[in-house]
């Protein structure tokens, strides 16, 4: 074959594959989530076998090579909405058990809140020894005027009175039965009788853990900041006052006192940075093992750990995903870009859980995401500084406009303090508050 025949070759393979849309790229992943989101808006969600049709249609129509893949992601988006959505609304509680005193057993899950009075907490009921509707349910509980304190694991027998999940209409107020719909909540109640309140118990769950590291935070360091470490280290925001929230909304510092991505980012960072030093100390580790495939599997392993430790929040499961697609082109020896990787990880995020669309943190972590890929140049070297600094004025004026549809307001101030927190906070307070952590679990009295 003659050099102008090869040349003639590539080109005509070229614009085939150019008239072909990648499967898990930019194109399809926004087709997915444009899917989900219209099914969102449904007023009634179809009947299950027309929803099952067309997921099975859609993801025919998603693989079948050409430019109009998107529409068959589009419709695999909007019918797998629609089957999860069934599902979730079916696990709520009946009609009949409404309003009516019902003996449930089961364990606490999550932290407990206390406000004055009154204790809130979430209770997973047994598959076994309840009532049909409410067996293996995750219910959302208030003690009112309770003298006793229930912990994290702890195995509880309550008489309850429950109802289903409902929320305001009133224009900008709390919608709960969204958050209740997103989180697989199937009733709220309240401990109706608390003499008859049993405890049964213990279960382990990681929230254990976090109770007991959270309380050895505030052993360590008793001056009223502990709140703060550890909100940053664990999540534990049970802690802040509301004067506390209103200063960090004023200040656009919340989202770094919440779990984000970014934590699970810098978390992950040291897990490659101790491969990098693992392999340094003992090069001859290459031979058995490549650095570039071990180094994503250790900082996936951390932060799986971190994402552990906080209670797996939705934002440290997106970074899960993006470490995770990291690895695989990585072990796969596949080029990819971070445009591609954050599509993957879109895709992979709605695969598990298309309701994660109804979170607030899903928008603004993809969008900000994207928006600051979209602004930033790539063209040559910049100084590091300098694009720090712009990266903080363009993601905050991107966000701005999903920050006050959210949460109806924002702070002017932010691109500034997020100049001192991000670095502060992240990159210096939450590495050594989980520095901490992991030396209580090596050497328990070092704290």
């Amino acid at each position: 074959m003659t050099a102008a025949e090869l040349r003639s070759l590539e080109a005509g393979a070229g614009s085939i594959a150019s008239r072909w849309l990648p499967p898990f790229g930019v194109t399809c992943a926004v087709a997915l989530v444009s899917g989900v989101v219209l099914a969102m808006q449904l007023r009634a969600l179809p009947p299950s076998w027309s929803s099952l049709v067309l997921c099975v249609a859609g993801l025919a129509g998603w693989f079948v090579p050409g430019r109009w893949r998107w529409i068959g992601a589009l419709l695999l988006g909007f019918g797998w909405a629609c089957v999860q959505g069934g599902h979730v609304m079916s696990q709520r509680l009946p009609a009949q058990l409404s309003g009516q005193d019902i003996a449930v057993v089961g364990h606490v899950d999550g932290l407990p809140e206390r406000h004055e009075q009154v204790l809130r907490f979430d209770f997973i009921a047994d598959r076994e020894g309840n009532p049909d509707g409410v067996a293996g349910k995750h219910l959302r509980l208030g003690w009112y005027r309770s003298r006793i304190d229930v912990a994290p694991g702890e195995r509880w027998k309550f008489v309850v009175k429950l109802r289903r999940p409902r929320g305001t209409l009133d224009p900008g107020g709390f919608d709960f039965e969204e958050l209740a719909l997103e989180r697989r909540i199937a009733a709220t109640g309240y401990v109706r009788d608390a003499d008859s309140a049993r405890r049964l118990g213990d279960t382990w769950t990681i929230d254990v853990l976090r109770e007991r590291w959270s309380q050895r935070i505030a052993d360590a360091v008793p001056s009223p900041s502990s709140r703060f470490l550890r909100a940053l280290a664990l999540g534990d925001t049970r802690w802040l006052t509301e004067a506390d929230w209103d200063v960090l909304r004023e200040t656009g510092l919340n989202h770094q006192v919440a779990i984000s991505g970014f934590h699970v980012g810098v978390v992950a960072s040291f897990g490659a940075l101790l491969a990098w030093c693992i392999y340094w100390c003992f090069p001859k580790l290459g031979l058995r093992w490549p650095r570039p495939q071990a180094q994503p599997l250790l900082a996936l392993l951390f932060g799986f750990g971190y994402s552990a430790m906080t209670g797996f929040q939705l934002p440290t499961v997106r970074t899960l995903l993006m470490i995770a697609v990291a690895l695989c082109a990585r072990i796969g020896r596949r080029p990819w870009s971070v445009p591609d990787a954050l599509a993957l990880a879109l895709i992979a995020m709605l695969a598990v859980d298309p309701l994660a669309v109804l979170a607030a943190g899903f928008w603004l972590s993809f969008v900000g995401v994207a928006w600051l890929l979209w602004c930033l140049p790539h063209d040559g070297p910049r100084l590091r500084v300098r694009a720090f600094v712009g990266g903080q004025g363009i993601v905050s004026l991107g966000l701005l406009p999903l920050t006050v549809w959210f949460f109806g307001q924002a702070s002017l101030v932010s691109p500034l303090t997020n100049l001192i927190g991000i670095p502060g906070f992240a990159l210096l307070v939450t590495p050594l508050s989980i520095f901490g952590l992991a030396l209580d679990l090596v050497w328990p009295t070092a704290g």
